[in-house]
């Protein structure tokens, strides 16, 4: 083999190296902003369900009220 020609390969297995090192940050970052986006997502469906209780406990007690009245 060549002198020149190793040296396409291995500038050829670092080119494909680096694009597919690019390919994993590209994807953890993605992986990343989807964790947040779900930790929001749990955050705002236990506030909706905590607001939810609240409406249910504010009709109970408003039930007994009227009913004691």
């Amino acid at each position: 083999m060549d002198f020149s020609v190793l040296i396409q390969l291995a500038a050829t297995f670092f080119a494909a190296w680096g694009a597919f090192n690019a390919y994993r940050v590209r994807d953890n970052e993605r992986a990343a902003t989807l964790s947040v986006i779900r930790n929001e997502i749990r955050h705002i469906i236990k506030r909706l369900d905590r607001i939810e209780d609240e409406r249910k406990i504010r009709r109970i007690e408003r039930k007994k009220r009227e009913e004691s009245a």
